[in-house]
């Protein structure tokens, strides 16, 4: 995975990636923006490709006609089955559609609408570990014999 805003090919080609719309200035006062467009959206389809965070973790999906899938890094992980290319996709939650597109932060997931589960809070480990992946010194002095 590599995270660029420009890519040159071997031909010259350039394809630059010049970040979000600039916001319309020429708004009325008072007017509300993208926050009223949120509602709560059902999407169904089949995933493209699977989306990808800063660091290489799965965060949702780009379904076959456009629409994309939000989900919070730790729950895409308990997904495996269902986020990858060709697997049928279905999600339930918060979403926004603009000229760029749709998304979807899914609170419920599934293969079908019909069969959704939840999309929980992150759980705590078992075991504490810092953002490294090791495990907090404290918690390995302190827990129980095996």
């Amino acid at each position: 995975m590599v995270a660029a805003v420009s890519l040159e090919a071997a031909d010259g080609t350039q394809i630059v990636d010049p970040g979000p719309p600039k916001e319309d200035h020429d708004h009325k006062p008072g007017k509300k923006h993208a926050a009223e467009a949120h509602k709560p959206m059902d999407v169904e389809g089949v995933v493209k490709r699977v989306l990808h965070g800063p660091r290489g973790e799965k965060r949702g999906a780009l379904l076959e006609d456009g629409r994309i899938v939000r989900i919070p890094p730790h729950a895409a992980d308990l997904l495996d089955e269902l986020l990858a290319p060709g697997k049928k996709l279905a999600a339930r939650g918060e979403g926004l559609t603009n000229v760029l597109g749709t998304v979807v932060d899914a609170h419920e997931i599934g293969a079908t609408l019909a069969h959704l589960r939840p999309v929980g809070p992150k759980k705590p480990h078992e075991h504490a570990e810092d953002k490294h992946g090791k495990h907090d010194e404290h918690t390995k002095k302190h827990a129980p014999a095996a």
